[in-house]
């Protein structure tokens, strides 16, 4: 099954600092489809990184495991999603450790996404950048299986910085001119990164992730014979 990105939403807030943040999607979700929610936060280190993600639909939501943190410039970035979504009117909220301020979330839905084990595979980076096309980067990973949804976030972590994103990947949100979240789908399995480009050098975080699509079921004809 082909895979759709359906739709998004987006929320931030500078200070004061909050433990939550709440983030309404644009329009209902629909059953069935993979949710997932880009998150930034400043301060507090890894002891500040998101403990749980939750929505109004009840939905089960995973957060990966092992996000990222820039000490020296006090900013971090990690990934939650949720499978086979309920259908509906849908607001997120993504609960930290502690009070955190600079918070930049996303959410998008995509449908066709496989339902059970939907990560292929994940990559990360903490960097500084040239303003060079696509030298913002995820560092490159080797998808698995054909059809893949390739969707990145990136933050950039100090100074003023006008971002795009990566050839071949179509911006989906846009926040504060330092968190753009993006995607693509790949038709062939083999290495890929998620990148942008940056007008200016910077410090920056990145992500990306391959969610794999849902196995399409095999039919086959059926003959009657009569006797």
């Amino acid at each position: 099954m082909a895979i759709a990105f359906k739709t998004s939403g987006r929320a931030q807030f500078d200070t004061p600092a909050a433990s939550s943040i709440n983030i309404a999607f644009d329009l209902s979700n629909t059953a069935g489809s993979l949710l997932v929610a880009g998150i930034s936060w400043s301060s507090g280190g890894l002891g500040n990184a998101p403990t749980s993600v939750t929505d109004t639909r009840g939905n089960s939501w995973t957060l990966y495991s092992t996000p990222v943190y820039d000490s020296p410039n006090a900013q971090g970035l990690t990934f939650a999603y949720a499978v086979n979504c309920a259908a509906g009117a849908n607001t997120v909220t993504v609960n930290y450790g502690t009070a955190s301020d600079y918070q930049r979330v996303t959410v998008a839905e995509y449908s066709g996404v496989a339902t059970s084990s939907p990560i292929d595979i994940v990559a990360s980076n903490v960097a500084a950048n040239t303003n060079a096309t696509d030298n913002v980067t995820s560092t490159a990973a080797t998808t698995t299986v054909n059809g893949d949804l390739i969707w990145g976030h990136s933050q950039k972590d100090n100074g003023f910085v006008t971002q795009a994103p990566g050839t071949g990947f179509t911006q989906r949100e846009y926040l504060a001119s330092d968190y753009l979240a993006e995607d693509l789908i790949q038709a062939t399995a083999g290495s890929i990164a998620a990148t942008w480009t940056y007008n200016v050098a910077s410090n920056y975080l990145a992500f990306m992730v391959a969610f794999k699509a849902q196995a399409t079921a095999t039919t086959y004809p059926i003959y009657w014979y009569k006797g």
